[in-house]
């Protein structure tokens, strides 16, 4: 009595009501459901026993929340509806992810935690980690410490993919890491006659940019 529907993909449930007399009227009883695709088609027809009636009810529907659907049969004669075992519809879904940095900006040599968040139907997943596309091996569940973080890690992509039965989801975060600054080119000498212009380069790196 329950059936597991993807996100987002319609679902059709018919209820038959038969050996009434007169015909039975049908009416769904339901959750929140989309507009599109919604359709209701009834069919009315004569047993053969030419006496009673048959009446089908083709439910056409998008859930937009888990939700229990119930079928309910009545005529004139009887208004006391009969109603149907309810049906349970849980809706499952790939995960939704979402990746938290502390501290959002690190010094170098700082340990920075890395919180993998996700919300997923089935609840069961697996949890992977990636530093620019290269994937942490053994690294397997949802929060990751990177130890001593240096320059290297600075506007690194780190990212967490989460799966469940349904499929795959994933975020990704920067990291932003502070170091001091480091001379990468020195100013060499030059030689120059009186009156000439000089063009001398220094180049340093560091996080914030240097001055």
């Amino acid at each position: 009595d329950v059936l597991e529907v993807k996100e987002g993909m319609p679902v059709v449930l018919e209820c038959t009501s038969q050996g009434a007399r007169p015909a039975a009227e049908l009416i769904w009883r339901y959750g929140k459901v989309a507009t599109s695709g919604f359709d209701i088609q009834e069919d009315v027809s004569r047993m053969a026993d030419g006496r009673t009636w048959k009446t089908t009810s083709r439910f056409q529907f998008v859930p937009l929340e888990d939700q229990e659907v119930i079928c309910s049969a009545h005529s004139d004669p009887f208004p006391d509806p009969k109603d149907s075992r309810a049906l349970q519809l849980k809706q499952v879904y790939r995960p939704r992810v979402q990746v938290e940095v502390l501290p959002t900006q690190a010094r170098e040599g700082q340990d920075v935690t890395l919180t993998c968040s996700a919300t997923a139907s089935p609840g069961d997943v697996t949890y992977k980690w990636f530093i620019n596309d290269n994937e942490i091996e053994e690294q397997t569940e949802p929060v990751l410490t990177l130890e001593r973080v240096g320059r290297e890690h600075n506007l690194a992509e780190v990212r967490c993919k989460v799966e469940n039965s349904v499929g795959t989801g994933e975020a990704a975060t920067t990291l932003a890491v502070a170091f001091q600054p480091k001379i990468t080119s020195q100013p060499k000498s030059v030689v120059a006659r009186e009156g000439e212009e000089v063009s001398l380069e220094c180049r340093a790196e560091a996080s914030p940019q240097p001055q």
